[in-house]
Order: C-alpha cells, then structure tokens, then sequence
C-alpha cells in the first residue's frame, strides 16, 4: 500500500509523536491563492485530511475511498488536484525507489576468484 501525506505537516502540528486533539489552522489559509481556487468540496475535504494527518502522523494510506468514510465526505476527494495543487505528497519510502535501475546489480568475481576459473 502506498501512503500519503501532508506536505509542510509541521506547520498544521503543535504536538510531537503523538495523536493531538487538534490542529494548528492558520488563518493565512484564507489568504493563499492555491487555497481560494479549491472547489470549496476540495477545501474541507483538504482540512478533513489535515485532522486525518493528525491522527496517522502524517502516514495516511493512498486510497481515495478510505479517505472520504474517515473524513465524512459524501463526496469523491479529488486526490489529483490536491496533489497537483501541492498540499499532498506521497510518502518518500525506504521501499520505493529512487530512480529508474539502468544497469544490473549484479556482483561481479573477485579477483581470487577470477585468477581461479582462468
């Protein structure tokens, strides 16, 4: 399972390592541009998410109907334009890889046991 979360999480989170009872919600929010041009169902769905954060410490699993039963949408959450407006990320993990493998990982002979087949 892939897993997502809140980009700049540290900003929403007064409490470390732990569920807190809230958030932090700056009233900045109101003035960002990236936030007014929400479809106003996107803005809470993105708050509903934010509280979800808190309670999965930002580990949040990437699946979009899992997301609308624990936020109470009744709407689909549109996780595309929440991605591509920049307020979610997906998780950066050990397991996923960093880049495309272009050559074989395979470990060559050592010398000693290269001299030996010769």
């Amino acid at each position: 399972m892939r897993y997502l979360r809140v980009k700049s999480w540290r900003l929403f989170q007064h409490y470390k390592h732990r569920s807190p009872p809230w958030i932090k919600l700056h009233n900045t929010v109101l003035e960002d541009p990236d936030f007014a041009s929400l479809p106003d169902a996107s803005k809470f769905h993105l708050v509903g998410i934010w509280l979800l954060a808190s309670k999965t410490e930002n580990r949040i699993p990437g699946d979009g109907e899992f997301i609308r039963a624990r936020i109470n949408a009744k709407e689909q959450v549109d996780l595309d334009l929440l991605f591509s407006g920049g307020f979610i990320e997906w998780e950066q993990g050990a397991s996923k890889a960093l880049a495309e493998c272009l050559q074989l990982a395979v470990p060559e002979k050592s010398r000693e046991e290269q001299s030996r087949a010769e």
